[in-house]
């Protein structure tokens, strides 16, 4: 058979609450590697992906390009969403081979064939795997019994072929071609593409199932890197890169090239900021790294946090201290580094409410240490089949009273009740940690400079947009200062010369509200009283009136000379600029 006419559907059904409603076509990288070994063959692959998928669309996109090989990707999340559409495929299609990869059936791989009618299970990396089952399927090609790292079924029996090896060196594969993306996974990827520059971790947390990809560290070379992402900038407008690997700064030599290289390209014409993944322990000793990753435009770093309290970090086999976690945050605000973001996990072994108290203030404290740069993420912990965690959770002081993850989304819905804390108490202290950083962000606003403000609002144009951006967007003063601050049309008080002050209009940012006759402003992190004359130049000022216009009105007005009401005005003026509640604009 003509590999031309083969044609090939990998599908990744991603999961969504429902909380924006939007359809997101969001890629999974390893499909775009098995795409591009598989294209590289002869084959003909598309990608296709969604988080409310269009059933009739797919069974209709199954029947116009007739569609011999079907993949999907899974996770203990989507499992049950793979299964139902197995189930239609099959049901219209049954002479189709339905593939499965992902760490949920490599784990997994007998019970999940079991429950669905997938053909057969491609475990851990699959790249040279799927080509040697296409190569068996349509070429007649040895024995299934002879392929590597697959699961199948023979007859009513279960298969599992031995593992296959990991690939030792990544710069065998080719560089991902995502010229194969179309349509909307084309155009919501490529200008936030996810790159992988390595697999493998060599660290062993016990509610991480670091085997998928191998407990070493493989990378791919800062040359193989810098292809992919010279590929990606010299074809489309990309502008957030996300290096996704959970080891990227492992090797710093590698970092540095590859720093040196996105410097390079941002300095000629190529204007984009990127994002990575950290463990402290490794920066703790490396912090240089930081000044130039800054400079090379990292945005946001993400380093794993996990808890606040010592003992549950040593019981994670983290590897960490609190210490080092405290040094690092210390030193991306020292690097002026945008945005560091952390996670952490309610609901741990042997957690307690004296465990929770520690974490919160923990994460409060951290807070309070780069207040408009640091953001917390937080999760209930999930039992991943494949984890320490998941095979003893007795050990850890745990009962895993969800062990098929069904009862909602992973890492929001409890799954787990330690020996202090049953589902209801972990529920509870989480809504008690998201409680607090809100309180505690709420707190720290004037703690935040007016440039880290202005970048908070200026990098939505990239798709960054942190839980400090939507905070202050919540205030209406603040939101539209730096709004209006985007085009060169609006400037601060301070950055316009005093000889050419009154020729600008200002224009208050907060709506009025009076109260008798003085406005109060109504801050997010409280209310603000003018005074009565105040709130007369407040109220004037419109963006209408310039400030020379404004002054002549008030002379009669206010029964105040000229000078006296100028000085009045612009000390007003300051005043209100340190709250964003006054900008000018020149008509």
């Amino acid at each position: 058979m003509n590999k031309k006419s083969i044609n090939i559907l990998l599908i990744y059904l991603s999961y969504d609450t429902g909380e924006t409603g939007i359809e997101k076509k969001e890629l999974q990288v390893g499909q775009l590697y098995l795409a591009t070994v598989l294209k590289k063959k002869g084959y003909k692959v598309k990608l296709y992906s969604a988080i409310f998928p269009d059933l009739e669309e797919i069974i209709q996109l199954i029947k116009e390009d007739n569609y011999n090989v079907i993949g999907f990707y899974t996770t203990s999340n989507t499992i049950h969403r793979v299964t139902t559409m197995i189930n239609i495929i099959k049901d219209s299609y049954p002479s189709i081979y339905i593939f499965l990869g992902g760490p949920h059936a490599t784990v997994l791989d007998k019970e999940t064939l079991l429950e669905t009618r997938a053909d057969l299970v491609m475990r851990h990396e699959a790249e040279y795997t799927f080509l040697e089952v296409m190569e068996y399927f349509y070429e007649h090609k040895g024995t299934l019994h002879e392929i590597k790292g697959i699961t199948w079924r023979k007859g009513e029996e279960i298969i599992r072929n031995p593992d296959r090896e990991f690939i030792k060196d990544l710069d065998n594969l080719p560089v991902p071609d995502w010229h194969i993306l179309e349509g909307d996974i084309a155009k919501e990827n490529l200008p936030y593409p996810s790159i992988i520059t390595g697999r493998g971790c060599p660290f062993s947390c016990t509610f991480c199932f670091e085997g998928f990809t191998g407990n070493i560290g493989r990378m791919r070379s800062a040359e193989h890197v810098i292809k992919e992402i010279d590929l990606l900038l010299n074809n489309w407008k990309v502008k957030y890169i996300k290096f996704v690997d959970d080891i990227f700064i492992l090797d710093s030599e590698r970092v540095e090239k590859i720093c040196s290289a996105l410097m390079e390209r941002r300095e000629k014409k190529y204007n984009f900021y990127w994002f990575c993944e950290a463990r402290v322990d490794i920066l703790e000793n490396k912090t240089y790294l930081l000044e130039k990753m800054k400079k090379a435009g990292l945005a946001v770093l993400q380093i794993g946090v996990e808890s606040g309290n010592q003992h549950i970090l040593d019981i994670y086999n983290k590897k960490i201290t609190l210490e080092q976690i405290e040094h690092v945050v210390r030193e991306c605000v020292k690097a002026d580094l945008f945005c560091i973001a952390i996670n952490v996990i309610i609901g741990g072994p042997f957690e307690t409410e004296e465990t929770i108290k520690k974490t919160v203030d923990f994460v409060k404290k951290l807070i309070k240490l780069a207040p408009g740069r640091l953001i917390c993420y937080n999760s209930l912990l999930t039992p991943y089949p494949g984890t320490e965690i998941y095979k003893n959770p007795e050990k850890f002081g745990l009962k895993i009273i969800d062990p098929s993850l069904k009862d909602g989304q992973t890492e929001e819905t409890c799954s787990v009740e330690s020996e202090h804390m049953n589902k209801y108490d972990i529920y509870r202290a989480k809504i008690y940690l998201q409680e607090e950083i809100y309180k505690t962000m709420i707190e720290e606003i004037d703690n935040i400079t007016s440039k880290q403000i202005e970048d908070h609002f200026c990098l939505t144009e990239y798709g960054i947009k942190t839980p400090w951006y939507k905070l202050l967007s919540l205030d209406k003063g603040i939101k539209r200062y730096f709004n209006l601050l985007l085009p060169s049309l609006y400037r601060g008080i301070e950055d316009i010369l005093p000889e050419e002050l009154g020729d600008w209009c200002p224009q208050r940012t907060y709506p009025m509200r009076y109260k008798d006759k003085r406005i109060i402003l109504d801050r997010i992190n409280g209310i603000v009283e003018l005074t009565e004359e105040e709130s007369i130049i407040y109220k004037y000022s419109s963006g209408k009136l310039s400030l020379n216009e404004i002054i002549e009105i008030l002379t009669k007005k206010l029964e105040k000379s000229e000078e006296e009401l100028k000085e009045k005005m612009l000390n007003f003026y300051k005043k209100m600029n340190k709250i964003y509640a006054i900008i000018f604009l020149r008509l």
